[in-house]
C-alpha cells in the first residue's frame, strides 16, 4: 500500500464504516494486527497525529516523491513531522545545566535520546537496535537541538583529556567543549572535597570494607584455645536512581 497514513485518517475511515471504538483502541488494534509489517511513529509531544507506513512499500513511496518533484508530497510532510517530533522529544529530555551525572551507562544515556529517533534508526538498519551507536547519535542530536551537552558527551570529553582532541571532536558534536570539561572537573573536585568520608559515600553504591585482626580465646572440647583471627566487614548501600553532583 503506497501511502503514508496518519492516525487521524485511519480513524476517519474506521468511523465511516460504522466503528464506535476510541481512536486509541483502533490504533492499538492496528499495531497488533500488522505487527512488524508497518513502521509506526507516535508519542510526539506536539499534538500531531501518528504516522503509519508499510515497510515493504517505503521504496515505492520515495520513488513517487522523486518522480513527482512536488515539495508538498506526502513524504515531505512525513519527514517534516518526524523531524518536528524528534526535536520536541529532544528538547523535553534536555540535560539539567545545574547538575552533572556522576555515572554514565546505557540507561543514563538513553534518557537523553528521542524515542522517535531510536525507532527511525532501527528502521534504517537492524544493527541500530540496542546499539551504542544509536545512543551516540541520539545524544549528539539532543546536544545540538538543546545547545547543551549530555552526560555521555561530557564523559567522552573527560576521557579524551587533551584540549586539542576535545576541540576537534566537539566540532563534530561527539563531545562537549573543553570549557565544559573544565567545568565538570571543578564540580567533581568540589563534590569530592566536601565528602567527610575517606572512602566515599555508601549512598553512591560504593563498596565499603573494614578489616582487622584480634586475639581471642575459643572454648573447645580440648579446653581454651588461643587464636588470632581476621575479621572482614563488607557493606554496600542501594544505589540511587540518578547519581548527580551539583555544579
Amino acid at each position: 500500500m503506497d501511502k503514508v497514513w496518519t492516525s487521524n485518517e485511519l480513524f476517519e475511515q474506521y468511523r465511516r464504516h460504522g466503528g464506535d471504538q476510541s481512536k486509541r483502541t483502533v490504533c492499538s488494534k492496528i499495531k497488533s494486527h500488522f505487527g512488524d509489517k508497518v513502521a509506526w511513529f507516535s508519542d510526539w509531544q506536539s499534538c500531531l497525529s501518528s504516522l503509519l507506513i508499510f515497510r515493504d512499500s517505503t521504496s515505492n513511496v520515495i520513488k513517487l516523491v522523486y518522480n513527482d518533484g512536488d515539495e508538498n508530497t506526502e513524504i515531505d510532510r512525513f519527514l517534516k513531522l518526524v523531524g518536528k517530533g524528534i526535536s520536541n522529544e529532544s528538547q523535553q529530555s534536555a540535560p539539567n545545566r545545574s547538575i552533572f551525572d556522576v555515572r554514565v551507562n546505557p540507561r543514563s544515556c538513553l534518557k537523553y535520546v528521542s524515542p522517535t529517533l531510536i525507532a527511525l534508526l532501527e528502521n534504517v538498519s537492524d544493527k541500530f537496535q540496542v546499539s551504542n551507536v544509536s545512543l551516540m547519535i541520539g545524544n549528539i542530536v539532543t546536544g545540538i537541538v538543546c545547545g547543551c551537552p549530555t552526560s555521555l558527551q561530557i564523559a567522552l570529553g573527560v576521557t579524551l583529556s587533551r584540549k586539542s582532541l576535545i576541540e576537534d571532536f566537539s566540532v563534530l558534536g561527539v563531545t562537549c567543549t573543553y570549557d565544559e570539561v573544565r567545568l565538570f572537573k571543578g564540580s567533581a573536585a568540589a563534590s569530592a572535597s566536601s565528602d567527610p568520608s575517606p572512602i566515599g559515600s555508601a549512598e553512591d553504591g560504593l563498596i565499603q570494607t573494614i578489616a582487622d585482626n584480634f586475639d581471642a580465646e575459643i572454648a573447645s572440647p580440648n579446653g581454651l584455645t588461643s587464636s588470632h583471627p581476621l575479621a572482614l566487614l563488607i557493606t554496600q548501600s542501594q544505589q540511587s536512581e540518578q547519581d548527580t553532583c551539583d555544579t
